[in-house]
């Protein structure tokens, strides 16, 4: 805002200090500090990993706290219910207004960004190897070509022949086709993972990749779509077969698929028409996939209350 007026600006020309207004669908420039807010929802799965939409609230004295951040080069994290908003993070649903607290290289985002620049790429534990062998080659092959030269001198009497010789030996001695071996060695790497569908940007991740005994992940977002999906639904619910005769093992099928149908239109009534939370998208996909778009449609039914 510029003198109370809405102005609308690039994300890399805000500064700290400055008031910007945020409304659904926007990403947000720069680290601030809630003053207001309605009904705010804000992805932060760019900085977090959560897929799920956090709720901002403003809290009592913001505008202080907003001041008082706007004077700090860096604010709080975000999070569930907090009144900090992150750089690169989505508003979901709602709409506010903040107090710009850190912008660039200051804000969370940057920060990010500059430890990941800072990291030096280790050399490959085989690429090491490689270099101790070609290093005790080398010392063996001017050894041996020295105490050749000498005994070609002393025996045969001539400098020149002696040298030659020595280097010759030496030469033949060095391991030159090493540096292929090791391309071809990683080329290998590289096409063998690529058939499961794994690139890597490293040679050190694809040795790194082939001594892997135990994997460990973090939460959602890391190694997946950062998506909510129903896989599975296990389900209570009595739904008694009258009249059916034949394969029993057929009929616990059936009644199986009749209890998972149930609970979904039970899930899909609970969620709203229009679904923009994550695990109510999720249900409306679900519902779709395996009961079909007419039992989805809320347009045989008429909502009576919300609960907000």
């Amino acid at each position: 805002m510029l003198d109370g007026l809405r102005v609308h600006i690039a994300g890399r020309e805000v500064v700290r200090g400055d008031v910007i207004i945020i409304t659904e669908g926007d990403r947000v420039a720069a680290d601030a500090t809630l003053l207001s807010s309605q009904d705010l929802l804000v992805d932060e799965s760019l900085l977090t990993g959560e897929s799920v939409a956090v709720r901002k609230l403003t809290q009592p004295n913001n505008g202080e706290i907003a001041v008082n951040v706007a004077m700090t080069p860096s604010i709080a994290s975000g999070g569930e219910d907090s009144p900090h908003l992150l750089a690169g993070s989505l508003v979901a649903r709602g709409s506010g207004m903040a107090l710009v607290g850190a912008t660039g290289s200051q804000s969370e985002m940057g920060k990010i960004g500059h430890a990941i620049k800072s990291i030096e790429t280790e050399q490959p534990h085989l690429q090491k190897q490689f270099r101790s062998l070609v290093r005790n080659f080398a010392i063996i092959g001017g050894v041996a070509s020295i105490v050749t030269s000498v005994l070609f001198w002393a025996f045969r009497g001539s400098w020149l022949q002696a040298m030659l010789g020595g280097i010759a030996l030496g030469m033949s001695m060095l391991p030159a086709e090493f540096p292929m071996v090791i391309a071809v060695f990683m080329a290998m790497g590289a096409w063998h993972i690529s058939k499961v569908r794994v690139l890597t940007r490293r040679a050190s991740a694809i040795e790194s990749l082939g001594a892997v005994t135990v994997l460990c992940t973090d939460k959602t977002g890391t190694l997946t779509e950062n998506k909510m999906t129903v896989v599975n639904i296990i389900s209570h619910i009595d739904t008694s077969i009258d009249g059916m005769s034949g394969n029993w093992e057929q009929a616990q099928h059936i009644k199986a698929n009749a209890g998972a149908q149930a609970v979904l239109k039970i899930a899909l009534l609970a969620c709203p028409s229009h679904a923009t939370d994550p695990m109510d998208t999720a249900i409306h996909q679900k519902t779709e996939a395996q009961i079909g778009a007419n039992e989805a449609s809320f347009s045989q039914y008429t909502l009576v209350h919300a609960y907000g």
